[in-house]
């Protein structure tokens, strides 16, 4: 009998065992630790993990804005110049339409250029007679600049009456898109660009005696058509009528060339091509002196020798005698 029962409690602790196995439970000392390996625990947090929840430190925040400030100083310097770039590019574009419309008149007038009017030949309003076709105002683009009615929604009335704007059909292509000024009134400048004025003058300037003037394609000999320019980006401080004013003889400027783009303005020629011009006179760099541009009506070079300046003037007009270009390349 007692073997019998020591048979059946063996049975029971096996089955036990079995069916403890299957749940995951152990007996003894096992079965307490499996227990407390399930139960949960609540393990403080270290302070740097409380400082991960709350954010960055004072310190990390000084160091990443301090490299952003680097980056900055390194990227904007160079952002700006590839907007100037861009700008140039524009301002170019600009003045190509606008001797493509010139070229284009030369072709329908039979070698006639555009008319070109200085501040004498200025009509009294865009409605004037004198500046329809036919009058004796009649130009490339009337208006001044220096006038508040020349600039801001009037401006652009002078602008469409021109005979230019039916070659080009837009108001935006005669300003320079670097080129953000106003007068005294804060009202903006409606047009940049400046044509040369010894190139269809309707009154000559006074030293033409024996200066060239350019009134038919054919005229353009000398410097030659490849040497003489048309359209010019004109500084805001100088510009008054379409007229870019600059005579050899008196070996100063007169009308001065802009310098939006890295110290460069834009020039196209008679025979269509155009470049970009990089100034070194600070005649024309320093903005001190453009700021008084408009109370004089001629600035003395700098630059000594004048090399911008002969570059300019050899490149407006030639002496009626001289034969051949002979300007700074």
């Amino acid at each position: 009998m007692t073997i019998v029962f020591l048979l059946v409690i063996r049975r029971k602790k096996r089955h036990y065992a079995t069916q403890s196995s299957k749940l995951g439970i152990r007996s003894g000392s096992s079965w307490r630790l499996s227990a407390t390996k399930r139960r949960e625990k609540k393990v403080p947090m270290k302070n740097s993990d409380y400082a991960w929840k709350k954010g960055f430190t004072l310190i990390e925040l000084l160091v990443v804005i301090a490299i952003i400030s680097i980056l900055a100083s390194l990227l904007l310097p160079s952002l700006a110049r590839s907007k100037e770039k861009a700008q140039g590019t524009q301002c170019l574009s600009n003045l190509h339409q606008l001797t493509i419309g010139w070229l284009t008149y030369n072709g329908d007038s039979k070698g006639r250029v555009m008319p070109n009017g200085d501040e004498t030949s200025q009509p009294t309003s865009p409605t004037d007679p004198s500046v329809l076709p036919g009058g004796t105002n009649v130009q490339w683009c009337p208006g001044r600049e220096d006038f508040v009615e020349g600039c801001g929604p009037e401006g652009l009335d002078w602008i469409k009456v021109g005979l230019m704007y039916p070659y080009v059909n837009s108001t935006a292509i005669y300003k320079c898109p670097a080129d953000h000024s106003t007068i005294a009134e804060g009202i903006p400048h409606v047009r940049s660009m400046s044509m040369n004025n010894w190139i269809g003058s309707i009154q000559p300037w006074q030293s033409s005696w024996n200066l060239r003037n350019f009134y038919k394609d054919s005229d353009l000999v000398v410097p030659g058509p490849a040497n003489t320019y048309l359209f010019v980006d004109e500084n805001p401080y100088s510009i008054n009528d379409g007229w870019m004013l600059e005579d050899p003889a008196l070996g100063k400027w007169i009308d001065c060339p802009a310098t939006y783009h890295t110290q460069r303005s834009g020039f196209t020629f008679t025979d269509g091509h155009g470049q970009a011009k990089h100034w070194r006179d600070q005649a024309i760099l320093d903005a001190s002196k453009q700021a008084n541009w408009g109370a004089v009506w001629s600035v003395a070079p700098v630059q000594n020798p004048p090399t911008d300046l002969n570059w300019l003037t050899s490149r407006a007009t030639a002496l009626v005698s001289q034969t051949s270009f002979n300007g700074p390349p």
